[in-house]
């Protein structure tokens, strides 16, 4: 089932990289999650974004849509923070 987040509700980023020589990729979930790695289950869920973006979504694109292997990593509202987590995380 195809989602929408806030990246696709609140701008134009569809159009804008439409004519661009770029892969765009954009995870909708993660309710509550700030897309970190939770260290245990809370109410049946245990979210684990930050492994998913950093260790298991690259070879993904390396290997499914041949990427050059650039990445860039961006958010707005709970994705701000878990950019800068992530960062902090993964340099």
């Amino acid at each position: 089932m195809e989602q929408q987040g806030g990246w696709t509700i609140e701008t134009n980023i569809e159009q804008f990289y439409a004519d661009k020589n770029t892969i765009v990729v954009l995870p909708v979930g993660g309710e509550s999650s700030f897309y970190s790695d939770w260290e245990q289950p809370n109410n049946g869920k245990n979210y684990q974004w930050e492994t998913f973006h950093t260790q298991e979504l690259a070879p993904i694109l390396t290997n499914g849509v041949r990427s050059d292997g650039k990445r860039t990593i961006t958010g707005i509202s709970m994705g701000g923070t878990a950019v800068v987590n992530i960062a902090a995380h993964q340099p």
